[in-house]
């Protein structure tokens, strides 16, 4: 996932830690945001098992305004990001209300 440019990554919840983007999930799949504190369970490399993260911080960004406006308007959420920190990685096959489907790597 790191290859992806900055700019593809719109419309999405974007999991990184310190050195990487560990998971790119469409706002279509979200059905959550973590909070600071909860931790969650992603898909380990090649889809087994899971690792365990803790969330340490949300960002939230949004789309610019290139025209000015009559009267205020809605803001438009363009991306989350969830900056994580590893806690324990499990070899086995995991179900968890709290993992995440993750878009498929580009090649």
């Amino acid at each position: 996932m790191a290859d992806n440019s900055e700019s593809e990554l719109v419309h999405c919840l974007q999991f990184q830690d310190d050195s990487k983007i560990i998971a790119v999930i469409p706002f279509s799949k979200v059905h959550f945001v973590p909070r600071v504190g909860e931790r969650v369970t992603l898909p380990g490399e090649g889809g087994v098992g899971g690792i365990l993260y803790e969330v340490v911080a949300v960002g939230y960004r949004y789309a610019e305004v290139t025209e000015k406006a009559e009267q205020p308007g809605q803001a438009k959420l363009t991306k989350v990001s969830v900056k994580v920190q590893y806690v324990y990685r499990s070899n086995l096959a995991t179900k968890s209300d709290r993992t995440l489907p993750v878009i498929p790597e580009r090649r």
